[in-house]
């Protein structure tokens, strides 16, 4: 594992750890940490820390597939529960936050370089949370914008489950 894996890695796990005793959130019939899969553009682990019933932290930790590369991404993210009328388990969510990307790239007449990336993202998505059960749905679209070494816009769409833990 090279050293910005593990560095992201420590990261995160570090900031959950410090945060997790003294933030509680006010989930329907879940834990205040789920954890799962994201499939698509990032494919990745994907967690996620409500600080509050309408405010949370997520995270992924993968492949870009499009650009071929190593993704860490972070978000705060402020969830809509009543935007739908029929039910209070769909909240629509919106949020900012950055990414970092390794990805390999070939210059002009040189050889292919691997290039560590980094910018802001935006993002909007819908999570499904199923009433008395511990999982959750979701899908999302996401703005990349990677400013380093040129000025790239990077869409990303993905779906994925999470399951909370309490």
């Amino acid at each position: 594992m090279n050293k910005l894996k593990k560095i992201s890695i420590s990261v995160f796990t570090l900031a959950i750890a410090v945060l997790h005793p003294c933030l509680h959130a006010d989930t329907p019939g879940q834990g205040d940490f789920g954890l799962g899969l994201m499939i698509g553009e990032p494919t990745a682990v994907s967690g996620k820390y409500f600080i509050g019933r309408e405010s949370a932290i997520d995270g992924g930790l993968g492949l870009s597939i499009i650009n071929n590369g190593f993704w860490f991404h972070s978000d705060y993210i402020y969830q809509l529960w009543d935007v739908f009328d029929t039910t209070r388990d769909l909240p629509v969510y919106f949020g900012a936050g950055g990414v970092i990307h390794k990805r390999e790239i070939k210059e002009t007449n040189k050889e292919k370089e691997d290039k560590i990336d980094f910018g802001p993202r935006i993002l909007v998505g819908a999570e499904f949370h199923p009433r008395k059960y511990r999982f959750s749905f979701f899908g999302e679209v996401a703005f990349n914008i990677f400013i380093l070494h040129e000025l790239d816009i990077a869409p990303g769409l993905a779906f994925g489950m999470r399951y909370y833990f309490e």
